[in-house]
């Protein structure tokens, strides 16, 4: 009887030291479950706070892009409207046989294509470069 006892004491021993094994087991799971699930809440808000800011930047760059292509395709138009109207009037002076009014033609040609269009295009770039928040100076 008495190793009977002893072995029903070893058991209940046993099989308290295995209930508290598991309660310990199962609250560390727990927290560290809900430690897990708290990170995890975390980066969702991270990602979701990061996807608005790319949103954002997103468009800001869009409509840089967009005005400097703007600003080059007039550039360049004027630019063609303007030796379009000097070539008409230096064929209409040729016609004339105006040497005076061919030469002023012709210097004003020049000048306009002596000038070029991609420095002033440049400047603008400099201007709206990305992250750049100092006041816009439009001085070309």
């Amino acid at each position: 009887m008495m190793e009977n006892n002893k072995t029903t004491a070893k058991k209940r021993i046993a099989s308290a030291l295995v209930d508290k094994s598991i309660n310990v087991i199962s609250s560390f799971d727990v927290n560290k479950v809900e430690e897990l699930w708290k990170e995890s809440r975390q980066m969702n808000y991270e990602l979701k706070k990061l996807k608005i800011e790319s949103d954002e930047r997103i468009k800001i760059y869009s409509g840089k892009l967009q005005e400097l292509r703007n600003t080059l395709e007039t550039t360049f138009a004027e630019r063609e409207t303007g030796l379009s109207a000097l070539y008409r009037n230096l064929e209409q002076a040729e016609k004339e046989n105006d040497r005076e009014k061919i030469m002023a033609i012709l210097m004003l040609i020049s000048g306009i294509i002596v000038k070029n269009p991609l420095n002033d295009f440049v400047k603008m770039t400099k201007a709206l470069e990305f992250g750049n928040q100092d006041t816009l100076e439009l001085d070309f």
